[in-house]
């Protein structure tokens, strides 16, 4: 029985590796595709997460777009907590996975957090 998983990240390259094999492994199923901002704005890391699912065929698996901005705090000491990242980063894609096409599935905006309460209170 495939292990379940939710993975809620900031789709850059790495992370979009990372769904990727969670799609693609026979062992793991992919209950959703969430999304916060990290490296990147949180309408870039949700336009790279539609188009990785996009890719890989599976509407089916919910994407759901996450807070704008940390809930809590940040590791990067020069950085106040809750404030946007806008650090310029040559590490990342400065403007997202690059592409003429319209994205044609859309993040859920409205029920993050009630589906993460519902899944992981059932989860036991």
């Amino acid at each position: 029985m495939p292990k379940k998983i939710i993975l809620d990240v900031d789709t850059g390259t790495d992370d979009a590796i990372a769904r990727m094999t969670a799609v693609l492994h026979p062992d793991i199923e992919l209950v959703a595709a969430c999304i916060v901002n990290g490296n990147q704005t949180i309408e870039k890391t949700t336009e790279n997460t539609l188009r990785v699912m996009e890719f890989l065929k599976r509407p089916d698996i919910p994407v759901y777009r996450g807070c704008e901005l940390p809930m809590v705090s940040t590791l990067d000491p020069d950085h106040k907590p809750n404030v946007p990242f806008t650090k310029k980063s040559d590490v990342h894609f400065r403007t997202g996975y690059t592409s003429n096409a319209k994205v044609k599935l859309s993040a859920n905006r409205e029920k993050f957090n009630r589906f993460l309460i519902e899944t992981l209170s059932i989860s036991g």
